[in-house]
Protein backbone atom coordinates (compact mmCIF):
# COMPACT_ATOMS: atom_id res chain seq x y z
CA UNK A 1 0.00 0.00 0.00
CA UNK A 2 1.26 3.49 -0.87
CA UNK A 3 0.65 5.37 2.35
CA UNK A 4 3.58 7.80 2.12
CA UNK A 5 3.77 11.00 0.09
CA UNK A 6 7.22 11.58 -1.45
CA UNK A 7 8.04 15.07 -2.73
CA UNK A 8 10.71 15.39 -5.41
CA UNK A 9 12.00 18.37 -7.36
CA UNK A 10 14.93 20.71 -7.84
CA UNK A 11 16.47 22.42 -4.80
CA UNK A 12 14.40 25.38 -3.70
CA UNK A 13 11.16 24.22 -5.35
CA UNK A 14 9.28 24.11 -2.04
CA UNK A 15 9.49 20.46 -1.01
CA UNK A 16 10.23 21.17 2.65
CA UNK A 17 7.84 24.08 3.22
CA UNK A 18 5.01 22.37 1.34
CA UNK A 19 5.82 19.03 2.96
CA UNK A 20 5.56 20.41 6.49
CA UNK A 21 2.15 21.93 5.79
CA UNK A 22 0.97 18.83 3.93
CA UNK A 23 1.98 16.53 6.80
CA UNK A 24 0.12 18.74 9.24
CA UNK A 25 -3.05 18.73 7.13
CA UNK A 26 -2.91 14.96 6.55
CA UNK A 27 -1.89 14.09 10.13
CA UNK A 28 1.27 12.38 8.89
CA UNK A 29 4.87 12.61 10.08
CA UNK A 30 7.08 15.01 8.13
CA UNK A 31 10.59 13.84 7.22
CA UNK A 32 13.13 16.17 5.63
CA UNK A 33 15.74 13.77 4.30
CA UNK A 34 18.51 16.37 4.16
CA UNK A 35 17.91 17.32 7.81
CA UNK A 36 17.95 13.66 8.90
CA UNK A 37 21.20 13.02 7.04
CA UNK A 38 22.80 16.13 8.58
CA UNK A 39 21.70 15.12 12.07
CA UNK A 40 22.92 11.53 11.71
CA UNK A 41 26.26 12.59 10.19
CA UNK A 42 26.80 15.40 12.70
CA UNK A 43 27.65 17.85 9.92
CA UNK A 44 25.98 19.94 7.24
CA UNK A 45 25.58 18.74 3.68
CA UNK A 46 28.05 21.40 2.61
CA UNK A 47 30.59 19.98 5.07
CA UNK A 48 29.95 16.44 3.78
CA UNK A 49 30.56 17.58 0.20
CA UNK A 50 33.74 19.42 1.20
CA UNK A 51 35.12 16.69 3.48
CA UNK A 52 34.06 13.45 1.79
CA UNK A 53 32.67 14.45 -1.60
CA UNK A 54 29.24 14.14 -3.17
CA UNK A 55 29.30 10.29 -3.46
CA UNK A 56 29.49 10.03 0.36
CA UNK A 57 26.36 12.16 0.70
CA UNK A 58 24.56 10.22 -2.05
CA UNK A 59 25.34 6.93 -0.25
CA UNK A 60 23.84 8.34 2.97
CA UNK A 61 20.79 9.40 0.95
CA UNK A 62 20.35 5.90 -0.51
CA UNK A 63 20.70 4.30 2.91
CA UNK A 64 17.97 6.60 4.27
CA UNK A 65 15.69 5.84 1.30
CA UNK A 66 15.86 2.15 2.17
CA UNK A 67 14.92 2.84 5.79
CA UNK A 68 12.08 5.24 4.98
CA UNK A 69 10.58 2.87 2.42
CA UNK A 70 9.90 0.43 5.25
CA UNK A 71 7.79 2.98 7.15
CA UNK A 72 4.30 4.36 6.60
CA UNK A 73 2.40 7.52 7.49
CA UNK A 74 5.11 9.85 6.19
CA UNK A 75 5.40 12.95 4.04
CA UNK A 76 8.98 12.84 2.79
CA UNK A 77 10.87 15.84 1.43
CA UNK A 78 13.76 14.48 -0.62
CA UNK A 79 16.94 16.16 -1.73
CA UNK A 80 16.94 17.49 -5.29
CA UNK A 81 19.39 14.86 -6.51
CA UNK A 82 17.50 11.85 -5.16
CA UNK A 83 16.41 10.95 -8.71
CA UNK A 84 20.02 10.35 -9.75
CA UNK A 85 19.88 6.81 -8.43
CA UNK A 86 17.10 4.58 -9.68
CA UNK A 87 17.33 2.42 -6.54
CA UNK A 88 16.27 5.45 -4.46
CA UNK A 89 13.15 5.99 -6.50
CA UNK A 90 12.30 2.28 -6.58
CA UNK A 91 12.55 2.08 -2.78
CA UNK A 92 10.54 5.25 -2.12
CA UNK A 93 7.95 4.28 -4.73
CA UNK A 94 7.20 0.98 -2.98
CA UNK A 95 5.32 2.70 -0.14
CA UNK A 96 4.94 6.22 -1.47
CA UNK A 97 3.14 8.25 -4.06
CA UNK A 98 5.80 10.37 -5.74
CA UNK A 99 4.85 13.97 -6.45
CA UNK A 100 7.09 16.26 -8.48
CA UNK A 101 6.95 19.85 -7.22
CA UNK A 102 7.61 21.72 -10.47
CA UNK A 103 8.98 25.24 -9.99
CA UNK A 104 10.62 27.42 -12.60
CA UNK A 105 14.37 27.56 -11.85
CA UNK A 106 14.56 31.27 -12.71
CA UNK A 107 12.13 31.94 -9.84
CA UNK A 108 14.19 29.72 -7.52
CA UNK A 109 17.43 31.57 -8.31
CA UNK A 110 15.79 34.82 -7.17
CA UNK A 111 14.46 33.35 -3.92
CA UNK A 112 17.01 30.92 -2.41
CA UNK A 113 20.19 31.39 -0.44
CA UNK A 114 22.80 29.79 -2.72
CA UNK A 115 25.41 29.84 0.07
CA UNK A 116 23.65 26.89 1.72
CA UNK A 117 23.52 24.89 -1.54
CA UNK A 118 26.90 23.27 -2.29
CA UNK A 119 26.10 22.49 -5.92
CA UNK A 120 25.33 26.12 -6.81
CA UNK A 121 27.13 28.11 -4.11
CA UNK A 122 29.83 29.39 -6.47
CA UNK A 123 27.47 29.84 -9.43
CA UNK A 124 23.72 30.15 -8.78
CA UNK A 125 23.07 30.10 -12.55
CA UNK A 126 24.24 26.46 -12.50
CA UNK A 127 20.76 25.67 -11.19
CA UNK A 128 19.49 26.06 -14.76
CA UNK A 129 21.84 23.30 -15.95
CA UNK A 130 20.95 21.03 -13.02
CA UNK A 131 17.24 21.56 -13.71
CA UNK A 132 17.67 20.76 -17.41
CA UNK A 133 19.60 17.59 -16.53
CA UNK A 134 17.17 16.33 -13.86
CA UNK A 135 13.83 17.38 -15.36
CA UNK A 136 13.42 14.17 -17.42
CA UNK A 137 14.08 12.12 -14.28
CA UNK A 138 11.60 14.08 -12.17
CA UNK A 139 8.97 13.48 -14.84
CA UNK A 140 9.91 9.82 -15.22
CA UNK A 141 9.52 8.99 -11.53
CA UNK A 142 6.56 11.22 -10.68
CA UNK A 143 3.17 9.66 -10.16
CA UNK A 144 1.85 13.23 -10.30
CA UNK A 145 3.14 16.74 -10.99
CA UNK A 146 2.09 19.81 -9.02
CA UNK A 147 3.30 23.25 -10.20
CA UNK A 148 4.62 25.77 -7.68
CA UNK A 149 5.21 28.98 -9.61
CA UNK A 150 2.83 31.31 -7.81
CA UNK A 151 1.93 31.62 -4.13
CA UNK A 152 2.56 29.09 -1.37
CA UNK A 153 -1.18 29.01 -0.66
CA UNK A 154 -1.97 28.12 -4.25
CA UNK A 155 0.65 25.38 -4.30
CA UNK A 156 -0.49 23.76 -1.03
CA UNK A 157 -4.13 23.94 -2.13
CA UNK A 158 -3.28 22.29 -5.47
CA UNK A 159 -1.29 19.62 -3.66
CA UNK A 160 -4.11 18.88 -1.22
CA UNK A 161 -6.69 18.83 -4.02
CA UNK A 162 -4.54 16.44 -6.03
CA UNK A 163 -4.04 14.08 -3.10
CA UNK A 164 -7.70 14.17 -2.07
CA UNK A 165 -8.91 13.66 -5.65
CA UNK A 166 -6.56 10.76 -6.29
CA UNK A 167 -7.16 9.04 -2.93
CA UNK A 168 -10.87 8.79 -3.76
CA UNK A 169 -10.20 6.77 -6.91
Amino acid sequence: MKDNIVLIGIMGCGKSSLGKQLAKRLSKTFVDMDAVIEKEAGMTITQMFETFGEPYFRDKETELCRRLSKQTGLVISTGGGIVGREENMTALGETGTIIFIDRNPSIIIRTINAEKRPLIRDNPQRLLDIHKQRLPLYRKYADRIVPNNRSFREAINRLMADITENSER
